[in-house]
């Protein structure tokens, strides 16, 4: 979970993990603020366009990009990382639950 990871990076490495977790979880957002300030503005093309952008963002992010690369690559490639000696072998096991 992401509290797992924000939480995590000083104790057990968790750093690359949280912040692609956070980064997907927040692109969203943006589309979110501007469809905001052109409702607040009233100009409703540009509100349906952004609403429309984020929906499709939000979709992508966390539909593919969350299970099929970065979770994917925490189950599967975190072993390349102790490998090379970026980090001690033990936390390797502790990537596998979270």
């Amino acid at each position: 979970s992401p509290i797992c990871w924000s939480l995590g990076p000083p104790f057990f490495r968790f750093t690359r993990v949280g912040s692609m977790v956070f980064l997907v979880h927040d692109i969203s957002d943006v589309p979110v603020d501007l469809s905001k300030l052109a409702n607040f503005l009233k100009w409703k093309a540009t509100t349906a366009a952004c609403f429309t952008s984020m929906v499709l963002i939000w979709l992508v992010t966390r539909l593919y990009v969350l299970p099929f690369v970065i979770y994917k690559s925490v189950l599967f490639e975190s072993w390349l990382v102790c490998a090379n000696g970026y980090i001690p072998p033990i936390y390797h096991v502790m990537y596998k639950p979270v």
